[in-house]
């Protein structure tokens, strides 16, 4: 593939938009490979830029610089590979023969891009300096003006810009009005949460669960004396051997499909999806009774994590009672036991409260009455503070599971509330057991199976 060498002048560099930037096939259609050259006259014009009294031309010099230093020597920076390869390399000059090139100025920067170009026979120039272009082409060197989509926009004078500050200042110092901001911790079109589901525990784990539980409750054997039905000590009540088998054959049966369904039973757990978000004052005045109103709308409910119970933090899974099959006796009757399942709960101890003096505190959490409502509430909402906190969602209806959450920012003197409704999508995710999931399965299990290792 053939590569098009293409030389810039420093005016490229300051002008014009980044090289990785700009579409070079519209000055090269059908081009598949293009280099662009740095001459080291071009360096040294930008050298001397960066100290330039205009800030825009000081910054765009100085990227160059930095940008040309990354290239290898001997070598090419790569600046884009796709819809056409794009490089960067720089080029050294010769000695220029001067007294072939009357029409040029060795002290002219851009007369001497003019031979570099001249003897390197290879490249064309890329300018918008009209002088430089008509010298090049004079001496048969193919010179090309950039279109004006490659141009910055225009700088800003500096008398523009001292108006602009000064607008801003006196703007700022008539609005006086009260403001508060709402912003998300995460990615809000729409809020994705993601409840993780785990998958059946390995088989090669449940059966040597299973063989530890059997082993706790193993199976009674039968006197070699007896036969059918028989008493084990002549006593009235006949033990029939036969239905013992049975039974215990099923006990064991169900064991099995217990241990099997250990991953619905931690999974019907319900777990907390949390939405970080931030509280901003961005007036200039103290909020006065600040309040953040939360809402959810959907099959889902609130749930505020207020720190009371930081030594669980596991949440309630510690609490799940796995109990099992209960195993036959040679008795006449024998039963079934339930199974037990902890939950998230969003009540406490009833206790009274206040809103914060000059933090944000919970003045209405959710509970089982109103459990999609949730409030903050701060009576000295100071000039430039922030409070960050957390909301949770807990899912109740299958998923994937669409809601709405919305926060209502309000206070004293405010124009009108702050309102922003967030859709909320709520997916379910795989994942693998892990030690802990283990760990808390063997911590539910009856004394009898831990102590079998």
């Amino acid at each position: 593939m053939s590569v098009r060498r293409i030389f810039i002048d420093a005016n490229i560099f300051i002008e014009m938009k980044d090289l990785d930037a700009l579409d070079w096939q519209k000055l090269f259609p059908g081009v598949g490979a293009i280099c662009i050259v740095v001459s080291m006259h071009v360096i040294k014009e930008l050298d001397k830029l960066k100290n330039d009294r205009t800030e825009r031309r000081r910054k765009r010099a100085r990227a160059a610089l930095h940008m040309i230093d990354g290239v290898p020597q001997r070598g090419r920076s790569i600046l884009r590979e796709q819809p056409y390869s794009l490089t960067l390399e720089i080029a050294f000059p010769r000695l220029h023969e001067w007294q072939k090139y009357h029409l040029l100025d060795e002290n002219d920067p851009d007369d001497r891009l003019v031979a570099h170009l001249i003897e390197d026979g290879d490249g064309l120039l890329v300018s918008d300096d009209t002088g430089i272009r008509i010298k090049a082409s004079e001496y048969g060197v193919m010179a090309v003006e950039p279109p004006a989509s490659f141009r910055l926009p225009p700088e800003e004078s500096a008398d523009r810009k001292k108006v602009r500050e000064l607008t801003q200042i006196i703007q700022d110092l008539e609005d006086r009005r009260p403001r508060m901001m709402l912003k998300l911790g995460c990615p809000s079109d729409p809020i994705v949460l993601v409840r993780p589901l785990l998958e059946p525990m390995p088989d090669d784990l449940q059966d040597e669960l299973v063989r530890r539980i059997l082993a706790a409750n193993p199976k009674l054997r039968k006197p070699q004396n007896t036969i059918g039905m028989h008493s084990l000590s002549q006593g009235p009540t006949p033990v029939d051997w036969v239905k013992y088998e049975l039974n215990y054959a099923s006990f064991a049966e169900r064991v099995k499909q217990h241990v099997a369904s250990f991953h619905e039973k931690l999974n019907s757990v319900p777990i907390a999806l949390e939405i970080p978000f931030e509280v901003i004052n961005t007036g200039r005045v103290t909020l006065e009774n600040a309040d953040v109103g939360i809402r959810l709308e959907g099959d889902a409910r609130l749930y505020v994590d207020e720190g009371e119970n930081s030594d669980d933090d596991s949440g309630d899974l510690r609490n799940l009672q796995l109990e099992f099959p209960r195993a036959p006796t040679v008795e006449p009757s024998y039963g079934l036991s339930g199974v037990r399942f902890g939950a998230i709960s969003s009540l406490h101890i009833p206790r009274i409260r206040f809103p914060g003096a000059v933090s944000f505190e919970w003045d209405i959490v959710p509970d089982d009455e109103n459990a999609r409502r949730a409030n903050l509430s701060n009576k000295e909402f100071r000039v430039g503070k922030r409070h960050s906190d957390r909301i949770a969602i807990i899912p109740e209806g299958s998923l994937p599971l669409e809601v709405v959450i919305s926060f209502e920012l309000e206070a004293k003197d405010l124009d009108e509330a702050y309102r922003r409704d967030y859709p909320v999508r709520i997916e379910a995710a795989d994942r693998d057991w892990t030690l802990g999931d283990w760990e808390r399965v063997e911590a539910a299990l009856p004394d009898e199976v831990r102590k079998i290792g």
